[in-house]
């Protein structure tokens, strides 16, 4: 049963990327649910496959304007990379550029610029 949802979760994850290139973000918003879904239940709720999933997730909130819950799922995801990773880890940056993104889109530029400076901090102690 475990295989067999980590394949929907591949699939869906794939037509959310498929559907978000076209511009059709409700139905990407459809399949990036599902993704999510399937990934905590094929690996649990704090495995690495399950922050790609809400990757996805913020960046269709994202362009839908829905800064709302692309902040709650971008931080979802900083929490999970954190705990499997470390908080200074470079897998974080993609992760806190979205959430970044989602700040600038709002207009938020104190947060932008906290956000901006911990990606920098990342960078510089990783030699990046």
């Amino acid at each position: 049963m475990g295989v067999l949802k980590r394949i929907y979760w591949l699939k869906y994850a794939g037509k959310t990327r498929k559907y978000y290139n076209a511009k059709k973000y409700d139905k990407a918003l459809i399949c990036a649910e599902k993704a999510l879904e399937f990934a905590e239940e094929a690996y649990n709720p704090e495995h690495l496959n399950v922050n790609r999933a809400l990757f996805n997730l913020v960046i269709v909130h994202r362009v839908r304007k829905e800064f709302d819950k692309a902040l709650e799922y971008g931080k979802r995801a900083i929490e999970i990379t954190e705990k499997n990773r470390g908080k200074d880890d470079i897998a974080l940056i993609d992760d806190l550029k979205n959430i970044l993104q989602v700040y600038e889109d709002m207009g938020q530029k104190d947060k932008a610029d906290d956000i901006s400076n911990r990606i920098e901090y990342i960078r510089k102690i990783n030699g990046v």
